[in-house]
């Protein structure tokens, strides 16, 4: 079994809220069963990435906008493999937000996580990189459901909590309506904070913020998320860490990623 840490889609409730569940994976495909991954990027669109003043970081996370053929295997951003495809078959994931207004779109999603990441060692870009290793977050105008996981989640990742440097996370169509471009962006920001082994909080308005269980607590949609520092409330089942207390949140992200030169 694979814990997969994936996002309920907020508007199935009268509050602005993040339900996050940990769902066994079974079947999650092996890489050996396809040759080659299929890959039909369409040309990106330009947004607020790296910043061309400041020294390039030591690490990547590439926002995927217009659409991606995932393979079943490891998670392995440079080569198009995603552990939570449930079969042998590719997944083609179109465009996100095929709307006239899809280039503000992108942009302000990008905007908003290149600035939560600004503090810490790593670039945001929409073109994807020559070489790896990088993450990779796709976003999709596809539902949960229609790749054939569980349906109306808002995001899913499976965090690996800083053993892979090169994982997949998958944002669906729910993050292009309620709170946008917030929800677009926190879907970024708390998968990338899984991939480096950053623990998850219980506060809501963090950036880490992850509720498995939604009679207990609620997370926010409604501003751009914040990176907690000491103090910072541990969610009761933080995926990278122990369960329940505090910790210092700035402090995780700095020692995992590192402070931008």
């Amino acid at each position: 079994m694979v814990d997969i840490a994936c996002a309920k889609r907020a508007d199935r409730w009268m509050r602005a809220s993040i339900l996050v569940c940990l769902i066994g994976c079974g079947g999650g495909g092996n890489g050996d069963k396809i040759d080659a991954p299929l890959d039909i990027d369409a040309p990106d669109i330009d947004a607020p990435g790296i910043d061309a003043a400041r020294p390039p970081a030591s690490h990547l996370v590439f926002l995927s906008f217009e659409g991606q053929v995932l393979s079943p295997g490891t998670d392995d951003a440079v080569t198009n493999h995603w552990v939570q495809i449930p079969d042998a078959n590719p997944r083609s994931l179109t465009q996100w937000a095929p709307v006239a207004d899809h280039m503000g779109r992108v942009q302000q999603v990008t905007a908003e996580v290149v600035n939560v990441l600004a503090p810490f060692d790593v670039d945001v870009v929409t073109t994807r990189p020559t070489t790896g290793p990088y993450h990779m977050i796709v976003y999709t105008h596809l539902q949960s459901q229609d790749v054939g996981l569980a349906a109306d989640l808002l995001f899913t990742s499976k965090s690996d909590c800083g053993t892979n440097a090169s994982q997949v996370a998958v944002v669906f169509q729910a993050s292009e309506t309620a709170n946008f471009p917030h929800i677009a962006a926190l879907a970024a920001v708390a998968s990338l904070g899984g991939f480096f082994g950053v623990e998850n909080s219980a506060q809501a308005g963090d950036c880490m913020c992850r509720d498995n269980n939604a009679v207990l607590f609620t997370c926010s949609l409604t501003a751009k998320c914040t990176v907690g520092g000491a103090g910072t409330v541990r969610a009761l089942n933080s995926i990278c860490g122990t369960s329940g207390g505090t910790f210092d949140e700035t402090a995780e992200f700095l020692a995992n990623i590192g402070v931008h030169p």
